[in-house]
C-alpha cells in the first residue's frame, strides 16, 4: 500500500520488517531491490538481489532483477546475459522474453528480436503488450509507419496501455502531422484522464499547430496532475517564449532544469535566455547572453556534446558578430558527430549567403537525396528560404514543394504549406506568384492567421490598402468571434491591432485608426514597446497633453535600445520641427541624448544643421562615429556641418577622402564640388560633378548644386536650362521651393503646395549673382517681401564671413 501510495521509504521500512520475519523469501528480496532501484539505492538494491541468488542459484526471477536494475544503468551487455540465464532457467519466462527482445532489438539484432517475440506471444497469446513489442521492434528497425498499426490494435484492446499512446503520438509529431498527433491525444485523454504525459503531448501537438490558448490549458492541466516532470514545465517554457513572455519562459525553463539537469533542458534555458537578450535592456541583455554562453561552453565540454549545443553556440557567435566562428563551430559538428544533420547544414548555409561565400548553398543539396532513407524530414520550409535568399529559384521551388508534399492532409496543414509557398515566392520577389500561393492557402484556411496577416504585406506593396485592411479586419473579427464562442481565451493579438491601425491611418480613415488604436491601449497584453507606437500615434495627431502622459509611462518601461522607443524619439522631434522649425525639434531630442541611438543622433545633427547650430551637429555627430566609425552616412553629414560652420579646408579635404574611397560616390562628389564652389573654384567644382566615374544621369543634390554653379557663373539662361534637367527630390528641399516660387513652371512636375517660408532662404548659397536673379525673379512673380528678404540675408551672410565687397553689392 505504501508502494502504490509513492510512499517509497514507507515501503522500503515495511519490506525491511518483512524480511526480518522471513529470512528466506526471495520474492521480498527482489520487491526490497526493485524500490532500492528507484529510490536510487543501487548498491543495497545489487546486495538484496546477491543475497536472494546466493539462496536460490536457479531463480529465474532473480536474474529478470538483475537484468532490469543492469539495464537501468545502461549495461545493456550483462542486463542481456542475465536476461538468457533467466529464460535458461525457465522457458516459460514471458516478461524475460519480451525484455530479450527489446535489447536484441536496441544491439540492431533483429532477427534474434523476432525470435524473442514470437516466444513471447506463444507463451501469452492475446496479451496487448505483444503488439506494443512488435510496434517497439518496428521502431528499433526505423519502421515507425509500420507499427502504427500495431499501437493502434493495442490500445483498442487495452484502453488504459499509456506507451502505447505516447508511440502513436510521438510519431505523429516526429512526422510533422500535429493534427493527427493532436486527435491521437485527445482519444488517449478520453481513455486515461489523468495522464499528466498524455496531456503533455497534447499541449506539444496544439503549440505547433499554432493552438498557443489551448495548448497553455493542456500544460496546466498537465501540472496540476504532476508539477514534478521536467517535460512538461519544458513546454510552457516553450509557449512562454512564444508569447514573447521571456521572463515566464526562463522561470519554466529554470524549473525544469532544477527536476532535471540533464542536457536537454539545459539547452533549451540556453535558447530561453538568448532569445530573451533581444527584449530586454543593455545590462540584462549582456547578463543573459552571459549565462546562456556559460551553459552552452559547458554543453561543449562533454564527451558527446548534444547537437542543439553546436547550434546555440554558432548562434552566440552570430550575435556577437562572428560569421567566422559561428561557421567554424557548425564545420566542427558537420565533421564529426552530426555529419549531415540537415539542421546544421541549414544553419551553416545561412551563415555563407549572409557572408557572400562562394556557392553557398551546396552543401544543402544532398539532402534532397536523403528523402525516404527513414531520416526525420528535413526542415524544407527554411531550406526554401535560404536558396531563395542565395537567388536560387529553382532549388527554392523544389524544397518548399517537398514541404508541401510532406504536409499533412488536414485543411489548416495544407493552408500553412501553401503559405510557406507564397513565402518563398516572395522572397524571390515573385509579387504575383506569391499571391497565387496566398491565395491556395486561403481557399484551404480563410481564417490562417499568417496568410491573413501576409495577404495585408503583400497588398500593401501594391499600394493597395483597402485590400491590406480587409485581410486584417477579416482576422480581427474571427478572432473576436472566437473569444466570444468561448473556443479562444485571448482576442487579437496587440501586435496586429498596430498594423490595423496604422493601415487605417495611412488610408485616411482617422475614425477608425482612433478606435483601434483605442483598443490597443486598454488590451493588457500590450508591451512597453507597443505602448510606444501608440505615443507615436498621438504625437501625429497633434494630442500635446495625452501624449505627454504616455510618453512619460513609455521612458519608465521601455528598454532604451528598443526600436520602438527609439522610433518615438524621432517622431517627437521630427514633430517639434514641423510646428516650430528645426530649433524646436532639436531642443527636444536634446532632452533625451543619453539614451538616443547612431540614428537619431544623425535626425538631431540634421536639425542643428537646419537651424544653424553647428557646434550641436558636430557634438552629435563625433559621438555617432564614436559608435559607428563605419557608418558613411555620418562621415558625409558630419562634411555638411563642417560647411556650415564655414570650415572648408577641413570639409573638402574629409570630403575628398570619402571620393577617392568610392569614385562614384555621387554624395561625396557633391560635397566636394560644394567645398570648393563656397571658395569660389568654380571650375574645378564643375570639373568634380561631371566627372566621367559618377553616374551618367545626375542625382537631384548633384543636379541642382551644378544649376546654382550655372546662374552664378553663366547667368540666367544657362541656369534656367540646367535646373530643367536636375531631377526633382521625392521631398521638396527648401532650396526647390525657393526655385518653384521664383521660376514656376521649370519643371514638369509640380513641385508642391507647401508655402515658400522666410527661413527657408536662409539655405540659400552666398552666391550675389545668384541671389541678384532670384531677387528679380521673384520680384516679378510679386513676392518683393521674399525678394528684399533674401537679398539682406545673403548679404548678412558675405557680410558675417568679411567679404565686404560682394556685401555691399
Amino acid at each position: 500500500l505504501s508502494r502504490k501510495a509513492g510512499k517509497l521509504d514507507e515501503a522500503r521500512a515495511h519490506y525491511q520488517q518483512a524480511l526480518a520475519g522471513s529470512p528466506n523469501a526471495t520474492w521480498i528480496l527482489h520487491e526490497l531491490a526493485d524500490i532500492c532501484r528507484h529510490l536510487g539505492r543501487l548498491e543495497e538494491a545489487y546486495a538484496h538481489l546477491e543475497h536472494a541468488k546466493s539462496m536460490d542459484p536457479y531463480n529465474a526471477t532473480t536474474y529478470g532483477y538483475f537484468a532490469d536494475l543492469l539495464r537501468h544503468e545502461g549495461k545493456v551487455a550483462e542486463a542481456q546475459a542475465n536476461l538468457e540465464k533467466a529464460v535458461e532457467i525457465d522457458g516459460e519466462y514471458t516478461w524475460a522474453w519480451r525484455e530479450l527482445a527489446e535489447l536484441r532489438a536496441l544491439s540492431g539484432k533483429h532477427a534474434e528480436a523476432e525470435e524473442c517475440y514470437r516466444k513471447a506471444c506463444q507463451l501469452e497469446t492475446d496479451e496487448p503488450i505483444n503488439d506494443g513489442l512488435k510496434a517497439f521492434l518496428l521502431r528499433c528497425q526505423n519502421r515507425r509507419d509500420a507499427a502504427i498499426p500495431y499501437l493502434e490494435r493495442a490500445v483498442e484492446r487495452q484502453p488504459d496501455y499509456l506507451w502505447a499512446w505516447r508511440e502513436q503520438i510521438e510519431f505523429h509529431l516526429i512526422a510533422n502531422h500535429p493534427d493527427e498527433a493532436e486527435a491521437v491525444a485527445t482519444r488517449a485523454i478520453a481513455a486515461l484522464p489523468h495522464s499528466a504525459p498524455i496531456y503533455g503531448m497534447l499541449a506539444e501537438a496544439q503549440r505547433r499547430m499554432g493552438k498557443r490558448a489551448l495548448a497553455r490549458a493542456s500544460v496546466a492541466k498537465a501540472l496540476e496532475i504532476a508539477d514534478d516532470v521536467p517535460q512538461l514545465w519544458a513546454i510552457r517554457a516553450e509557449l512562454s517564449a512564444e508569447d514573447d513572455d521571456y521572463a515566464g519562459a526562463r522561470r519554466s525553463a529554470e524549473r525544469a532544469v532544477e527536476l532535471d539537469s540533464g542536457v536537454e533542458y539545459k539547452a533549451l534555458l540556453a535558447q530561453v535566455l538568448i532569445a530573451s537578450a533581444a527584449e530586454a535592456p543593455v545590462g540584462s541583455s549582456a547578463q543573459a547572453l552571459e549565462d546562456a554562453g556559460r551553459i552552452v561552453a559547458g554543453l561543449l565540454k562533454l564527451d558527446r556534446p548534444i547537437q542543439p549545443a553546436f547550434e546555440l553556440a554558432a548562434s552566440l557567435a552570430e550575435r556577437r558578430g562572428d560569421l567566422l566562428e559561428a561557421k567554424a563551430i557548425c564545420d566542427r559538428a558537420l565533421a564529426g558527430t552530426y555529419q549531415g544533420d540537415s539542421r546544421l547544414l541549414l544553419r551553416r548555409a545561412r551563415l555563407a549567403v549572409l557572408s557572400a561565400e562562394k556557392d553557398p548553398t551546396s552543401r544543402l543539396e544532398p539532402l534532397f537525396t536523403q528523402q525516404g532513407t527513414g531520416k526525420a524530414p528535413a526542415p524544407w520550409r527554411e531550406i526554401a528560404h535560404v536558396f531563395a535568399q542565395a537567388h536560387q529559384p529553382i532549388l527554392a521551388r523544389r524544397a518548399v514543394y517537398l514541404h508541401l508534399s510532406s504536409a499533412a492532409p488536414s485543411a489548416e496543414e495544407q493552408a500553412k504549406a501553401w503559405l510557406a509557398i507564397a513565402e518563398t515566392e516572395l522572397g524571390l520577389g515573385n509579387l504575383d506568384e506569391a499571391g497565387q500561393a496566398l491565395e491556395r492557402a486561403l481557399e484551404r484556411d480563410p481564417d490562417c492567421v499568417s496568410g491573413r496577416i501576409l495577404g495585408a504585406v503583400l497588398a500593401d506593396q501594391r499600394d493597395d490598402l483597402p485590400a491590406a485592411i480587409a485581410h486584417l479586419v477579416h482576422l480581427d473579427q474571427r478572432l473576436q468571434e472566437r473569444v466570444r464562442a468561448g473556443s479562444s481565451a485571448q482576442g487579437t493579438d496587440p501586435g496586429l491591432l498596430r498594423q490595423l491601425a496604422l493601415l487605417y491611418e495611412r488610408a485616411r480613415q482617422p475614425d477608425s485608426a482612433a478606435a483601434t488604436w483605442e483598443r490597443l491601449r486598454k488590451d493588457p497584453r500590450r508591451t512597453p514597446q507597443l505602448y510606444a507606437d501608440y505615443a507615436c500615434y498621438l504625437v501625429r495627431r497633434g494630442d500635446q497633453a495625452q501624449a505627454e502622459a504616455v510618453i512619460a509611462e513609455v521612458l519608465a518601461a521601455c528598454p532604451t535600445t528598443a526600436p520602438e522607443l527609439q522610433r518615438l524619439l524621432r517622431e517627437i522631434g521630427l514633430s517639434a520641427a514641423n510646428r516650430a522649425g528645426a530649433p524646436a525639434g532639436a531642443k527636444e531630442l536634446l532632452k533625451h541624448e543619453a539614451i538616443l541611438a547612431t540614428s537619431n543622433r544623425i535626425v538631431l545633427a540634421e536639425l542643428a544643421i537646419a537651424g544653424a547650430d553647428f557646434a550641436l551637429a558636430r557634438r552629435q555627430l563625433e559621438r555617432a562615429r564614436a559608435e559607428e566609425p563605419d557608418n558613411r552616412a555620418v562621415r558625409l553629414l558630419h562634411v555638411r556641418a563642417l560647411i556650415g560652420a564655414h570650415e572648408l579646408r577641413e570639409a573638402e579635404a574629409l570630403a575628398r577622402a570619402l571620393w577617392e574611397e568610392s569614385r562614384g560616390d555621387e554624395a561625396a562628389a557633391v560635397l566636394v564640388a560644394e567645398c570648393l564652389s563656397l571658395r569660389e573654384r568654380f571650375a574645378e567644382a564643375q570639373a568634380v560633378l561631371t566627372d566621367p566615374a559618377l553616374p551618367a544621369r545626375p542625382g537631384a543634390d548633384r543636379g541642382l548644386l551644378a544649376a546654382i554653379i550655372a546662374f552664378e557663373v553663366d547667368g540666367v539662361h544657362h541656369g534656367l536650362a540646367k535646373l530643367g534637367r536636375a531631377p526633382l527630390p521625392k521631398h521638396p528641399t527648401p532650396l526647390v521651393r525657393l526655385f518653384a516660387a521664383a521660376y514656376p513652371g521649370v519643371w514638369a512636375t509640380p513641385v508642391g503646395d507647401d508655402p515658400i517660408r522666410p527661413e527657408d532662404l536662409f539655405h540659400l548659397p552666398p552666391f550675389p549673382h545668384l541671389a541678384s536673379h532670384l531677387a528679380e525673379a521673384l520680384s516679378a512673380q510679386g513676392r518683393h517681401d521674399l525678394a528684399a528678404t533674401l537679398l539682406v540675408a545673403v548679404a548678412r551672410v558675405i557680410d558675417g564671413r568679411g567679404d565686404a565687397t560682394h556685401a555691399r553689392a
